[in-house]
């Protein structure tokens, strides 16, 4: 998806060994962050334009809204 607008919530996918990633702006530029074996998001590196066109889409916002729930879970610890 070219030219994809990321926000604070951004989008979450999985690469091809089924790891976990979120894509989102965080303080005003695009970032990659990995999950973490304790359930939450740990930042990973500055992403580009063309980094975030080739990322994929290959969860449902129904499948994305549960590593949320887990990161929020997480935050309130």
């Amino acid at each position: 998806m070219k030219g994809v607008m990321l926000d604070e919530k951004g989008f979450i996918f999985l690469d091809m060994k089924n790891r976990p990633y979120l894509c989102r702006m965080w303080e005003g530029k695009p970032w990659l962050f990995y999950w973490h074996y304790e359930n939450h998001w740990t930042s990973y590196r500055r992403v580009s334009q063309n980094d975030i066109d080739l990322f994929p889409r290959n969860l449902t916002e129904e499948e994305q809204e549960i590593y949320h729930e887990l990161h929020r879970r997480w935050e309130r610890k």
